[in-house]
């Protein structure tokens, strides 16, 4: 622990003669950023996964226009077209509602903390 250092989005730090780090908001989950590092004269980006959609608790992934020469990025869904967000939602509603109105219980799995947020206050929201 005594090597960890906090790091501010978008704060330059220089490691060391060679290496320059600075953090920026990915948008998914609370806390995460993607990592813009240069090394010499390389300039990478390395993020997981990241969301250019603003929703209800994360504003959209935000970095400075770059000239890099590698992107290491997570693609599980890279190829997955999706219907919008909105129809989404608006589905996603009908059938909680549905259920509730006629005396069920809503049990909703998520696989991932960002998605459970979302989903509370569009519910909260409702």
């Amino acid at each position: 622990m005594k090597k960890v250092i906090a790091v501010d989005l978008k704060q330059t730090i220089q490691v060391d003669n060679d290496l320059q780090i600075r953090a920026y908001h990915v948008g998914h989950v609370l806390g995460a950023a993607m990592i813009y590092a240069k090394v010499g004269d390389v300039a990478i980006v390395y993020t997981g996964d990241y969301n250019m959609t603003p929703d209800r608790h994360l504003g959209a992934a935000q970095i400075d226009r770059q000239r890099l020469d590698l992107v290491i990025i997570e693609s599980t869904y890279a190829t997955t077209v999706c219907d919008s967000k909105y129809a989404r939602e608006r589905e996603f509603l009908k059938a909680v509602h549905k259920c509730i109105v006629s005396g069920g219980k809503v049990l909703i799995p998520t696989f991932a903390l960002g998605r459970a947020q979302e989903l509370c206050i569009l519910l909260d929201d409702y």
